[in-house]
């Protein structure tokens, strides 16, 4: 695709264009995590978000959250999260808050420590999933407390990202 003739246009659209996907990804794959929280299944989910999201990129975005198997596809956790640390650095370099990506670096990040560096994309969702020792505790967060804005409970912060310098993230859980 011809994207004109300035220098760094088709830099920024396919910067713009990968963060997109991330984000996408990113948003359906928390969204499954805390939906799977409550024991509602995926496909409840889908439901709700059919026509917002084009039907492809929900085959691909949930390819393998049902069996755990991430096999590599398009492309692995480890140069996915090199991508997205191009964007963060790139828009720090342009004084554009980069908290967003920064954030799905950690999940990316994070979802490499647990193992899934060769994985695809979906793997992303392991990052999003509660420890195992916090399974099935859940329900009193998202069911309704009484006294809490939107009957949602306090949720202690999680331990996140830090930034070593401006282009590099971390995760900071353990």
């Amino acid at each position: 695709m011809f994207c004109g003739e300035e220098s760094g246009r088709a830099a920024a659209l396919d910067l713009a264009f990968c963060e997109l996907m991330f984000a996408m990804a990113g948003s359906l794959l928390h969204g499954m995590a805390m939906c799977a929280a409550e024991s509602v299944p995926f496909e409840d989910l889908l439901k709700v978000v059919k026509g917002l999201i084009p039907e492809w990129f929900e085959d691909f975005a949930t390819k393998g959250t049902e069996t755990g198997d991430y096999e590599a596809g398009n492309s692995a956790m480890t140069t996915n999260a090199a991508a997205l640390s191009n964007i963060v650095r790139v828009s720090r370099e342009a004084d554009i808050d980069a908290r967003l990506p920064g954030a799905l670096l950690c999940g990316f990040k994070r979802a490499i420590e647990l193992g899934h560096g060769p994985d695809d994309l979906p793997s992303l969702h392991q990052a999003f999933k509660p420890p195992r020792s916090a399974r099935g505790h859940r329900g009193a967060q998202l069911n309704g407390v009484r006294g809490q804005p939107h009957g949602l409970a306090p949720v202690p912060a999680p331990k996140a990202c830090s930034y070593k310098n401006k282009s590099e993230a971390r995760w900071s859980d353990r």
